[in-house]
């Protein structure tokens, strides 16, 4: 099969000839009608992530057909169409029995448990193994090559949301860079909950789509006095949700979160210190919390959302896999609105 590898960290990917991957018993064989390109990609293609093995093929937000089942599995059939979740937890230590398998214990690349994508190949390529257990059946009309981002552009403001913030109809909730990824599907899912959005980001051009999709309010912070018109209004926020990780955005947004609410970070840079204010976070009692990828229930949850036409993936161009390398820096730059996926 053609595929992207990354051979050395910080370095381009190469469009080689790699193995057919090979079908164990509990396992299915995809086809890869599509694969996301993630900000996290960048992350592994630099080396951050320590747990991923060199050479390695990427991509963790996957959609594709069935093409081979293993013998142990039941309810898929070759021809199937389906959507996959990224994380393979061990689901027998604390965390996995707790519910909470986005943080397994056994999740840095042990033979049990793993990520596709991160320790275990991915889907820049045209077939990829998907342990059945982390995939999500799609009817046969599903547009395939959108779904491939929910698994992470979209169920993971989903966990943020509900799971980790506990949305409610009628908040009114701060989105810190609303104009990315995941932050323009994080407004329809406020959308969709009955809660108001105010989308926060810097620059009209990447704020407008936000807009579009229903945001209550948008707010650029690159014109002056932006923060400080919402500063005047007190403790109003019911909510912040944080994909943009940057320390002074998170710095004003804790002054405007009412007493005993959250500030749910997503959005990170290695090596940054969030900007903790002591004194109001105790003065306040504000919760700060972080809020990592998301489950298989919070997968299956969105993909009901996108299939009802609740909330609509965004994906802004779709490239040859050839073009991956050209993919990543335009995520580096923030060239497109919304998802880039590859087409194998």
């Amino acid at each position: 099969m053609r595929a992207m590898v990354l051979r050395a960290f910080n370095q381009p990917m190469t469009l080689e000839t790699s193995p057919d991957p090979a079908c164990g018993p509990a396992d299915l064989i995809v086809a890869v009608s599509a694969c996301g390109v993630c900000a996290t990609d960048l992350k592994i293609a630099a080396g951050h992530v320590r747990s991923t093995p060199l050479p390695h093929i990427p991509g963790h937000e996957i959609a594709g057909v069935v093409t081979a089942v293993g013998a142990q599995v039941t309810g898929f059939r070759v021809g199937d169409k389906i959507c996959s979740h990224f994380y393979v937890p061990c689901l027998e230590c604390e965390n996995c029995r707790a519910g909470r398998t986005n943080i397994c214990l056994a999740l840095s690349g042990g033979k049990a448990a793993g990520r596709l994508g991160f320790e275990w190949p991915g889907g820049y390529a045209e077939f990829i193994r998907v342990p059945a257990r982390v995939a999500v059946p799609l009817p046969p009309a599903a547009a395939v090559e959108d779904l491939a981002i929910c698994a992470d552009a979209i169920a993971t403001p989903y966990h943020a949301l509900h799971t980790r913030l506990g949305i409610a109809a009628g908040q009114t909730l701060i989105l810190l860079g609303a104009g990315g990824g995941l932050g323009i599907h994080a407004v329809q899912l406020v959308r969709a909950a009955g809660a108001h959005a105010v989308a926060v980001d810097q620059g009209a051009g990447r704020l407008q789509l936000a807009c579009d999709l229903g945001a209550e309010e948008c707010v650029d912070t690159a014109e002056p006095g932006a923060w400080e018109a919402l500063l005047r209004r007190g403790r109003f926020a019911d909510g912040v949700i944080d994909f943009a990780g940057s320390p002074s955005l998170g710095a004003a947004a804790t002054q405007v979160l009412k007493a005993g609410c959250r500030y749910v970070i997503v959005g990170y840079r290695y090596g940054e210190p969030f900007p903790l204010p002591y004194q109001p976070a105790v003065s306040f009692e504000l919760d700060i919390l972080g809020a990592r990828a998301s489950t298989m229930a919070d997968l299956q949850a969105t993909v009901a959302l996108i299939l009802a036409g609740r909330v609509r993936p965004i994906v802004g161009a779709r490239l040859p896999l050839a073009r991956a390398n050209e993919a990543l820096e335009s995520v580096r730059t923030a060239q497109e609105p919304g998802r880039i996926v590859l087409i194998p």
